[in-house]
């Protein structure tokens, strides 16, 4: 099996990989998601990666390489009733999402997240009907999707590896963000307090994190993103800090 790039800050929701060759799989419940028609599970075999097909009423996701950190560009493809999930499509719409999973499906809108649970994160999201690619963020986790009246509402922790330590040099660092626009100006009152990022990096699974070793900043949004790809993005809730995992 060929090495991947590893990409992904937190784990996305994986599709399961215990189906036998070739057999439907129930997909698992998700409230924040459609239910997709059938999963298709294909195991790891050899040289050849575990490959996973998610069908829909009216397209299917393909992507292979799902039992790694990294798994391949996904191909989608319209009308797909009758594709049997183990060659490559024909026809289909390669998208760019090598390192990232499907997450799910909201109306028209196809959600990826990275799927390395070590590396940067990342949101990328599509549309069903053709495969343009109508917005990407980094995220940690997807708490809400809703689809009113053909526009997506997402609601999701944004996540943002600092080059500086919130802990060692609040100001300093904080307005450091600012300036990169990586914190939007305006929006919050200031930095969280040092105790907050002090109790944090206490609490790390290495009790021994240095107060210089850089932030990882996370606060919740609410996108709103119509099929046009007109995206707002709001900022809700304190901001978090943590040490870099």
């Amino acid at each position: 099996m060929r090495n991947k790039n590893l990409l992904g800050r937190f784990a996305s929701a994986a599709l399961t990989t215990a189906a036998l060759l070739a057999a439907p799989a129930v997909v698992r419940a998700d409230p924040v998601f459609d239910t997709p028609a059938k999963v298709i599970t294909i195991p790891a075999n050899g040289d050849q990666d575990a490959i996973t097909c998610t069908f829909y009423a009216d397209v299917m996701v393909r992507i292979s390489g799902t039992d790694t950190p990294a798994p391949d560009d996904a191909v989608l493809l319209q009308h797909p009733a009758a594709f049997a999930c183990a060659a490559k499509p024909s026809g289909g719409v390669e998208l760019p999402t090598e390192g990232f999973d499907l997450s799910g499906r909201k109306g028209i809108f196809l959600i990826f997240e990275a799927s390395d649970p070590t590396g940067a994160s990342g949101l990328i999201i599509f549309d069903a009907r053709t495969g343009r690619k109508l917005f990407a963020d980094g995220e940690s986790s997807i708490t809400l999707a809703e689809d009113i009246q053909g526009t997506l509402r997402l609601r999701y922790i944004r996540a943002i590896n600092a080059s500086c330590s919130l802990l060692a040099d609040r100001d300093g660092c904080w307005a450091a963000l600012l300036a990169s626009g990586q914190i939007p100006r305006g929006v919050f009152a200031g930095p969280p307090a040092k105790e907050t990022c002090a109790a944090a990096y206490r609490s790390a699974a290495s009790s021994t994190v240095p107060d210089d070793d850089p932030s990882m900043i996370s606060y919740a949004v609410t996108l709103t993103l119509d099929r046009a790809g007109h995206a707002s993005v709001q900022a809700a809730g304190p901001v978090g800090c943590d040490p870099m995992p």
